[in-house]
């Protein structure tokens, strides 16, 4: 039902493994895709502009940490 109204986040608990695995965690990247219906296939998958977004953000957020 969020997915319909467009209000998704990250659950909490994303931020407390990041930092006890050391690992870099790139907030609301798939929510964020999900909120938006024009990005979407169905309720809960992306469509292929959606999963372009989301590898294009992971791609920023990668390369602004240091990343290849």
């Amino acid at each position: 039902m969020r997915a319909v109204v467009g209000s998704l986040s990250d659950a909490p608990f994303y931020e407390e493994v990041a930092k006890s695995g050391q690992a870099l965690l790139v907030a609301n990247v798939y929510s964020g895709v999900l909120s938006d219906a024009s990005l979407r296939s169905d309720r809960i998958h992306a469509n292929a502009q959606g999963y372009a977004k989301v590898a294009q953000q992971l791609a920023d957020q990668f390369k602004a940490a240091g990343w290849r």
